[in-house]
């Protein structure tokens, strides 16, 4: 087989053969030991079904391991006995039951690696503790489901279920028995071709894969991954902000979009075009329901742009590239290519039809001679260049039949059509030919899927409920490497709620793709963008999308760790922590890649507090907070408020965090090869390897990528960064670049000496009293030489609340302020007198150690003040108190005035949420205007 094709969906030198060396046989049994703790078991009672299984699978493209140590022999039993250091087998064929295959009598494998201590595994063993995988959609739903596919089967079949190839038991078995097989030719354009299964398939077979590996859930998606094929590289773009919504926009409407956020500083990467780009015939055809040649919605498929919106689009994909903008359009395949089509003719002729009779090209995508003439005719002739993603949005159903006539040929293991289809679109050769990584937008096909990145959640219902599963949702797909899950932040079918959209971008922010979507349904309300929202929904949304770029190194690190090991950007707390019950039933928070824990907010505002609340769990280890340092150990969960605009985002302690601190976005200004930006945490000594390549191109295949160790020494005082020579190169990577270290949980620093290949560097550096931070900057440093800065400074990590202290006084003071001349300026002095504490030290009018030292004073005198106003709103009187920190339960109702009357409104209100508890979306939205009644501005403000 020729290695460069396979390249293209594999690592280099992997064979499509793929009988293992070091196969153990007795009678129709077969064991491979793929490592000490992967094994293969086969039942091959024929010729025909040797042949299926020496080749590659739709799931298993390699089983070329470094074999290990393999002990076999015999038993006093006659039994065959298979041995590695970590798993034992035992078969005795004489007990295999009489129409073939395995049963428990016949076949047990010993785990060593399995908790508590061994454990026995034999074919039709349950296996509670395996971990769930994913499923292929999420459409249409509205909240939470269960991922166990006994049960998601049971309800649907086409949902493609997978459960994780991990367990809490040690073991998971996966079955590969009817899975189609994998060819290549020669002369074909494709690297490889999916072909049916040769073997009778009534003809008894076996094809599992046991994974042993106990709690060491890590090394096992390592070994999947090597099984299966790796997590592509994802073009640098795919990780920044992707703008989405299903509406009629033309293209000086797509051009002030990209407008509006240049105008609001936010980095935009990827505009998608939803299937208006093309005709689609939404007049009365649509209305009246027509139907096309292949029974599909009239107008639903398309290739020919639509000339009213559109009337040079490759002018828009131009205009977009030179702003680093990468684009999308959306792709229903299902109803082949109508006589309406631009391409029809040529298609028509190319597929054998007299285009003079108006018949429909029917989709063959099985047939490699008709998907080669329909990329070239159609695709790629109609889209024509500057498509950098394809949004494949099949919707048409899961049978092989549906990708045509040779999807009904003899012959088990055809593939689903959203796996198939994933495929070609991902493999379009237009992006090989220029050598660039491929990019696609679709629904998950099954295991084998993550090769295929981007996954298209689908269409879910507005709700906080439908929040929060997806932050489980996402991070449980690592279990089956499918790393790159991509929802429709804000949801999909109706308006969104604004506190709703926040969150749940800042839930984007941290995942692995951010994508904001909606439907044209409800269209003047259904909206996404920035600016229209509130004003404090808005500067909420733009911090978040800022963080998002801020954090791009990272997660394109983050990236590369997941090609090279299996193991997810965002990933279940489990995967560190295995024996930490907490670790399991906590699935409201994950880890982003090696160093930060992310901690959605997925609660509304509590009415009868009118603050949000998170309870956060902190693994074992040092915890420092994000923006401030502040220093937390775990394992400790601790319930923490939250204000509309913050993000709970915590790092390892002393770990070094690769960020962006110029928020470059797009293709164009993603290189970060001229500068390097490191955020450094208190809390200990950790250190980090920043990866970089081009961002487009395959070359890092062939090695073109550099790496740059770092290491944080954090002992008392003394903070002490290690920038070590870069590693390797690229094309375009600078020689030379800057370097900024932001350096968190310092006091007022007494010492600042850089060292640049072992000599004395300029540099300078700045103090943040109000973040307890120090800034350095060197200008400029070789790639080649290493670069050493050493800081002494008091170590404040412990004080670090104190930043949070002092903005939240800022937030009271301003709070008390709204409520004048209802409450007077002197009646708060010691809210006032802790605000400005950042600004008496750096006038020199105090120290920082003396603003520490009277901090806890002023809080407790704060609070005293802040409750013993009487006339202000009890509203007002929470929402300044909690931003000091201070959360109070009040029970039931709300009170407007300290009378009576608040008591009786405010369970007049409550019972009547009661009546509409199942309608969630007019609950909260008298939620919303009860708040308003308590500030006493109910017609003051637009919700």
């Amino acid at each position: 087989v020729d290695s460069q094709s396979v390249m293209r969906l594999l690592a280099p030198g992997l064979s499509l053969v793929l009988a293992a060396p070091g196969t153990v046989t007795r009678g129709a049994a077969r064991f491979t030991a793929l490592t000490e703790r992967l094994l293969r078991i086969e039942w091959v009672p024929d010729d025909a079904v040797a042949k299926d299984h020496d080749q590659a699978t739709l799931m298993a493209l390699n089983r070329t391991f470094a074999s290990p140590v393999v002990q076999t022999g015999e038993d006093e039993d006659g039994c065959l006995t298979l041995k590695t250091d970590a798993l034992s087998v035992k078969y005795c064929h004489d007990r295999a039951p009489a129409d073939g295959t395995f049963s428990a009598e016949s076949l047990n494998v010993t785990l060593a690696a399995g908790p508590p201590g061994d454990v026995v595994w034999y074919p039709g063993k349950p296996n509670p503790g395996q971990l769930a995988g994913t499923i292929r959609t999420l459409d249409g739903t509205c909240g939470g489901m269960s991922l166990k596919c006994e049960d998601v089967n049971s309800q649907r079949q086409d949902l493609h279920c997978a459960m994780g190839v991990i367990s809490r038991d040690g073991w998971a078995l996966v079955d590969d028995t009817r899975t189609g097989v994998w060819a290549h030719s020669p002369d074909s354009k494709w690297p490889l071709w999916s072909v049916p299964r040769e073997a009778d398939k009534a003809v008894p077979q076996v094809d599992w894969y046991l994974f042993a590996y106990g709690l060491d859930f890590k090394q096992a998606l390592q070994d999947y991954v090597k099984l299966s094929g790796p997590i592509p590289m994802l073009p640098k773009f795919a990780l920044g902000l992707w703008y989405s919504r299903w509406f009629g926009y033309s293209d000086l409407e797509m051009r002030d979009i990209v407008q509006q956020y240049e105008d609001r500083g936010i980095p935009l990467d990827v505009l998608v075009l939803d299937m208006d780009w093309h005709t689609t015939f939404y007049g009365d055809a649509w209305w009246k329901m027509e139907k096309d040649q292949a029974g599909q919605q009239k107008g639903w498929t398309g290739y020919t742009w639509n000339e009213d919106y559109f009337p040079e689009h490759s002018k828009l994909f131009d205009w977009c590239a030179a702003k680093g903008i990468a684009n999308s359009v959306n792709l229903h395949l299902g109803s082949g290519v109508q006589p309406t089509e631009d391409t029809y003719p040529v298609l028509a002729e190319y597929a054998g039809i007299d285009p003079e009779t108006k018949k429909y090209v029917p989709v063959d995508f099985l047939n490699e001679t008709w998907v080669d003439g329909f990329f070239k005719h159609t695709l790629h002739a109609s889209v024509g260049e500057g498509i950098d993603v394809w949004w494949v949005d099949w919707q048409q159903g899961e049978g092989p039949e549906m990708l045509g006539d040779s999807g009904t040929s003899p012959g088990a293991g055809a593939p689903n059509p959203t796996f198939w289809l994933n495929y070609l679109t991902h493999q379009d050769r237009r992006w090989d030919a220029k050598g660039l990584r491929s990019l696609i937008l679709s629904r998950w096909g099954g295991l084998g899927s993550h090769r295929y990145p981007v996954g298209f959640s689908g269409d879910v219902i507005q709700d906080w409920s439908s929040l929060e599963f997806q932050v489980v949702f996402t991070a449980t797909a690592s279990n089956v490497a499918f790393a790159y899950w991509s929802h429709d932040i804000g949801g999909f079918m109706l308006p969104v709620d604004p506190e709703l959209y926040v969150r749940w971008v800042q839930f984007g922010t941290l995942s692995p793709i951010l994508r904001t979507h909606s439907s044209r349904l409800n269209a003047e309300y259904n909206l996404r963008d920035v600016w229209s929202f509130p004003p404090e929904s808005q500067n909420a949304l733009r911090r978040a999308m800022l963080l998002r770029a801020e954090l791009f190194p990272y997660l394109y690190t983050a990236a590369r760790i997941a090609h090279l090991t299996g193991v997810g950007l965002a990933r279940p707390l489990y995967y560190e922590w295995p024996e930490e019950e907490d670790s399991y039933t906590v699935t409201s928070q994950y880890m982003l890649g090696d160093d930060l824990l992310a901690v959605p907010v997925t609660k509304p505002v509590e009415p009868t507090r009118g603050v949000a609340s998170v309870d956060v769990f902190y693994p074992p280890g040092v915890w420092a907070s994000w923006e401030y340092g502040e220093i937390a150990e775990g394992p400790w969960s601790q319930k923490t408020i939250v204000n509309l605009e913050d993000v709970l985002l915590f790092a390892r302690g002393g770990a070094v965090v690769p960020v962006d601190l110029h928020r470059g976005s797009g293709k164009g200004p993603h290189d970060h090869s001229s500068r390097l930006d490191l955020r450094v945490f208190p809390g200990g000594s950790r250190g980090t390897t920043v990866y970089e390549d081009d961002g487009m191109t395959k070359e890092h295949e062939k090695g073109a990528f550099s790496e740059t160790k770092v290491e944080h020494e954090h002992s008392g005082n003394s903070r002490t960064i290690r920038v070590h020579p870069s590693k390797g190169d690229f094309k375009g990577m600078s020689p030379v670049r800057s370097v900024t270290m932001v350096i968190l949980g310092c006091g007022e620093p007494t010492s600042v000496v850089t060292t640049v290949g072992g000599n004395t560097s300029q540099s300078t550096h700045s103090y943040d009293v109000r973040a307890l931070l120090v800034k350095v900057e060197v200008p400029e440093v070789s790639r080649r030489e290493e670069l050493v800065v050493e800081v002494q400074c008091p170590d404040v990590s412990r004080q670090a609340r104190s930043s949070r202290i002092w903005r939240g006084a800022l937030k009271a003071k301003r709070t008390l302020d709204n409520a004048f001349p209802v409450v007077l300026p002197e009646q708060f002095r010691a809210v006032t007198v802790l605000s400005q504490s950042p600004s008496r030290v750096m006038m020199g009018k105090t120290t920082l150690a003396q603003e520490l030292a009277q901090q806890e004073e002023l809080l407790a005198v704060a609070e005293l003040e802040i409750r013993a106003i009487k006339l202000m709103s009890k509203r007002r009187q929470l929402t300044a108190l909690a931003a000091l920190g201070i959360d109070e339960q009040i029970g039931v109702g709300y009170w407007i005035f300290d009378t009576d009357l608040s008591a009786w409104v405010g369970t007049i209100l409550n019972g009547f949420f009661g009546l509409v508890t199942r309608f969630s979306f007019v609950r909260h939205a008298f939620e919303r205007a009860c708040i308003a009644l308590n500030e006493n501005r109910l017609f003051g403000r637009e919700y």
